[in-house]
């Protein structure tokens, strides 16, 4: 491992744990484990009415979601920084009470990106469940699509981040 990998990884670390010290002041935790996982009872539960066991139809659902999913999250490879910025995306979308309770701040210095990065991820995710025909794609903490347009227009006629024409500047001057 290089000097520098070694020195992003610390940088990385760090931020991961300030991030999440963070959290827990300002949420105090919460219960983040979750061991109940009912799927017995739950195909048990359900009589599909289709041919073989009951619940076989709504497991190949399953399985397809899953199988969606992984495919989400390996897009840019199985680089573990890479899969956990999806996650985070994933958790947020679901509104999963971690992910949805993170700040995209919080969020942004687990993963040493800005809070627009991980917004921005949000919005890939849903534009991708939206071509897949689905309804219902904006994921919770998302603008409208009409909110969307109006801040562009408002943006339009913002000159803050245009560039000052060269050579006219203003001197500073010192108070006498």
């Amino acid at each position: 491992m290089s000097n520098s990998s070694t020195s992003d990884l610390l940088v990385f670390t760090a931020n991961l744990e300030l991030a999440l010290r963070n959290y827990y002041t300002r949420t105090g935790g919460g219960d983040l484990v979750c061991v109940d996982m009912p799927f017995d009872d739950l195909l048990a539960a359900e009589a599909d009415g289709c041919e073989g066991e009951p619940g076989d139809f709504e497991m190949a659902q399953r399985r397809a979601a899953v199988a969606g999913l992984f495919r989400y999250l390996l897009a840019e490879g199985p680089h573990p920084l890479k899969l956990m910025k999806r996650l985070f995306a994933v958790g947020r979308g679901l509104g999963q009470p971690f992910f949805r309770d993170l700040t995209m701040g919080e969020a942004a210095l687990m993963f040493s990106e800005t809070k627009a990065a991980h917004s921005w991820r949000l919005k890939v995710l849903s534009g991708m469940i939206k071509l897949r025909g689905m309804h219902g794609y904006r994921l919770s903490g998302q603008k409208t699509p009409g909110a969307s347009a109006h801040y562009a227009a408002a943006q339009r006629g913002n000159q803050n981040r245009r560039k000052k024409k060269a050579g006219i500047r203003k001197r500073k001057t010192k108070p006498i």
